[in-house]
């Protein structure tokens, strides 16, 4: 099973292949992948950490879809 991850900001929504996050062998490889994100967001906020190589967005949202299937899996809006 291949899986896509989608998400963005609902502030500044890419729309389609631009809100396209990776590809996945599991559901919870790209919940892992989403995880990650979310904590590094966090710890950006929080002034623990400094990232020179990229700005970081929050996700308010993200999709995960089964590519064989051609369904989302997991719909989630994060806050």
């Amino acid at each position: 099973m291949k899986v896509f991850l989608f998400a963005g900001s609902n502030y500044y929504p890419a729309g389609g292949w631009k809100d396209f996050k990776g590809s996945f062998d599991s559901v919870d490889l790209a919940k892992k992948h989403v995880a990650e994100h979310l904590q590094r967001y966090n710890d950006w906020m929080d002034g623990d950490v400094v990232y020179s190589d990229d700005l970081i967005i929050s996700w308010d949202w993200y999709d995960i879809t089964d590519n064989d299937m051609n369904l989302i899996v997991k719909d989630t809006y994060i806050r």
